[in-house]
């Protein structure tokens, strides 16, 4: 018996979680330490995984050979499944998880580290309906609206800009 194996797609632009990102990067002070130009959002199709969001850091000696301090890896089967709240929250949840140094490191995820995003969403914010995260949202957060139509040269460009 044997299994057909799935194809695997890795792709180098992610406008949607991009367009996400800057949103929050521009109007939550706690995220102004990320240069967006040096994140990089690969949206992975194909891949089961059991996270639906990675944030990885390059740090030396991998970051002497580019311009990246932060891969954040997209599982685009469990990402596009989600509702637009989660969408963004799971965004937010990777952006929080860089570090203040934006030296390709990341936060330990404990809840002083998080504390402000736990206390709007709370611990179990992934569980909770989209009415309850929409409303805390609303309070703290606004909601990000993505043209998922730019080309890779506007991609480029957002990349140079920030």
């Amino acid at each position: 018996m044997s299994r057909e194996k799935k194809e695997v797609t890795y792709e180098r632009h992610d406008p949607l979680s991009l367009a996400i990102a800057r949103q929050y990067v521009a109007n939550d002070p706690d995220l102004s330490h990320i240069t967006l130009g040096e994140v990089r959002f690969v949206r992975v199709v194909g891949k089961n995984n059991k996270n639906i969001i990675e944030v990885k850091g390059i740090e030396e000696p991998i970051s002497l050979f580019t311009d990246f301090k932060y891969v954040i890896v997209i599982y685009a089967d469990a990402f596009d499944s989600l509702s637009e709240v989660k969408q963004n929250l799971f965004i937010l949840h990777a952006l929080t998880s860089i570090s203040e140094e934006f030296d390709g490191k990341k936060r330990k995820e404990e809840v002083k580290e998080f504390e402000k995003f736990v206390a709007s969403f709370g611990a179990y914010w992934y569980l909770q309906p989209d009415d309850y995260l929409e409303e805390r949202m609303g309070k703290k957060f606004t909601k990000v609206e993505a043209d998922v139509s730019m080309e890779e040269k506007e991609l480029d460009d957002i990349l140079e800009s920030n």
